[in-house]
């Protein structure tokens, strides 16, 4: 028979669970603050953090997106050609209309327009990101809670070449598209809820079967909870452009995208601290145990209860390799109606990507000791669609001042709707578009400053944000500058701050229903409202270097 506890016992009244009687919600906050502890460290690499932490399903899952549509979700994490691809973007953020060597990937028919030769652009970029979420989910070690993370990159490098020859243009460049760098949590939402809920399921099981209040209080829980992952989708593209007379020139190209996620983890040990028990036990061994001070009936029902528990709460592994590939067709078109002024266009038609899962030694997130084909996270051969959206970009460049100052403006639409993101472009309310603006000026012929301002609008349903995954409206500042050492050899550096606005966003979760063959004896835990907030702000220092072989004037 288990220890008699001495302090209060959790009380079910008014659909909570608290210390004490009487007792309301606040009180059952402040017990559980005190009281209640979670013990895990997680580590991830890219956007898969968020998926791994769905192996934590333990009695409950989040009802606001099922585990299907959270593994869906997290595999659309910044899926998009991202924007920051050469040092001169992080220094003037409105590239739509450059005929720099980074036109290649902004406005390949400005290649077009270089000077005869050989041109090379290589570029590295350090990123860091921060996020946060405050949940104030009821059950929570402290309420409200919250949850940071930080995504860092320290080598993300992009290389441009193009060979010129009179009116046509060769070009090709290697860039990162989406994922890449490194991500430290010290926990998230989603899997603090799946724990947090072993409490409400455990009390509803001893209040079904009749447990004595003096062995109901838990006073803490912990989880062996560890995740690795790396990421990468990787860009190769090459295209061509010609300049039909000193005004027009058009371009088309194709880009290969490879993608390959890479995926470590582990849920182990999950306990509770019963305070009449007195130390770690797992929540099915810690039922049985009670079976001594309650009918034979009763004991029945806690056998059966301890069995569900073992499954819900026992050990996963994952290991496994996601890849797949995808082609991106590209056109575009340069004007330049007068000496000065530039406009540029260019249109990515739609990059279908399928990923495929394969799962090494057999773990694949499935309960230990169960049949795998009923508890298993990851099916091996199984594929899922992650595209990329094709988008319409522009831009249009202005030198006055005897070109001593250029001003540059543009934007991107991106068709996010049509997407196949496995059923969460559903989730979107309209296509995605940002503003670009930047400014430059030519201090002496050697050295310029610049800088400039984005906004990006992403207009997307509550049920579109994840805890790893989340986009809200951004506005980026940008600033830096370029130094010519020499004709052939020209260095740009740059800093771009991101700040994304504030989202608060109301959920109902329900965790996962008692098993039918118990709900006659056991009542399911009742949904429960909260709210997260959802923060993020981004860093990028940019450094890198054109080169110019063989330049000759037109």
């Amino acid at each position: 028979m288990p220890q008699k506890y001495n302090t209060a016992a959790l009380v079910k009244q008014n659909g909570q669970y608290c210390a004490g009687n009487p007792c309301n919600n606040q009180s059952f906050k402040q017990y559980h603050t005190k009281k209640t502890t979670t013990h895990m460290k997680l580590r991830f690499t890219s956007f898969f953090a968020f998926l791994l932490c769905t192996i934590t399903t333990v009695y409950a899952q989040n009802s606001e997106l099922s585990i299907e549509q959270q593994l869906a979700a997290s595999q659309r994490y910044n899926f998009f050609a991202i924007p920051n691809q050469s040092g001169d973007f992080v220094r003037m953020p409105s590239r739509g209309a450059s005929t720099d060597v980074d036109a290649v990937f902004y406005n390949p028919a400005g290649t077009a327009f270089l000077p005869d030769g050989f041109h090379f652009s290589i570029t590295n970029q350090s990123l860091r990101q921060k996020t946060s979420v405050i949940s104030n989910y009821q059950y929570m070690n402290q309420v409200p809670t919250k949850f940071e993370g930080l995504v860092s990159a320290p080598f993300f490098p992009s290389i441009y070449g193009v060979y010129k020859n009179k009116r046509l243009a060769i070009s090709g460049g290697i860039n990162p598209i989406a994922g890449g760098g490194g991500a430290e949590f010290k926990g998230l939402p989603v899997t603090e809820r799946n724990i947090a809920d072993i409490i409400p399921n455990l009390q509803n099981i001893f209040e079904a079967t009749n447990v004595d209040s003096a062995y109901r209080a838990i006073e803490r829980y912990s989880v062996d909870f560890r995740s690795t992952g790396v990421a990468f989708f990787g860009g190769g593209q090459v295209g061509i452009s010609y300049r039909l007379n000193k005004m027009v020139s058009f371009a088309a190209g194709v880009r290969y995208v490879f993608a390959r996620v890479t995926s470590l983890g582990h849920t182990r040990s999950l306990n509770i601290y019963p305070t009449s028990y007195g130390d770690w036990i797992s929540p099915g061994d810690y039922c049985r145990s009670l079976k001594s001070t309650v009918s034979p009936l009763y004991g029945v029902i806690l056998d059966l209860a301890a069995d569900q528990l073992d499954i819900n709460t026992g050990n996963r592994e994952i290991d496994i390799v996601q890849t797949g590939f995808g082609f991106t067709p590209m056109f575009g078109a340069h004007i330049q109606p007068i000496d000065g002024l530039d406009i540029g266009l260019k249109y990515e038609l739609n990059t279908d990507v399928e990923i495929t899962t394969k799962v090494i030694d057999g773990k694949d997130g499935h309960v230990e000791g169960t049949n795998p084909d009923s508890t298993r996270l990851f099916i091996d051969g199984s594929s899922v669609r992650s595209d990329l959206p094709g988008f319409l970009a522009g831009g249009v460049s202005y030198k006055l001042l005897n070109k001593k100052l250029t001003l540059a403006a543009g934007g991107r639409y991106l068709f996010t709707k049509n997407a196949d993101y496995n059923g969460r472009e559903n989730f979107v309310n309209k296509n995605y578009y940002e503003i670009e603006t930047a400014i430059a000026y030519n201090l002496n012929p050697d050295l310029t400053i610049s800088g400039g301002y984005t906004f990006g609008n992403w207009n997307v349903k509550p049920e579109y944000q994840t805890d790893v995954d989340f986009w809200t409206d951004s506005h980026s500042f940008a600033l830096g500058g370029q130094y010519v050492f020499s004709e052939k050899v020209e260095v740009n550096v740059g800093v771009l701050y991101s700040i994304f606005a504030r989202q608060k966003i109301d959920y109902t979760h329900t965790p996962v229903p008692t098993p039918t063959a118990l709900q006659a004896f056991i009542p399911s835990v009742e949904p429960s409202q909260f709210t997260n907030e959802y923060k993020r702000n981004a860093l990028i220092f940019a450094i890198g270097a054109d080169i110019h072989l063989n330049k000759k004037k037109d």
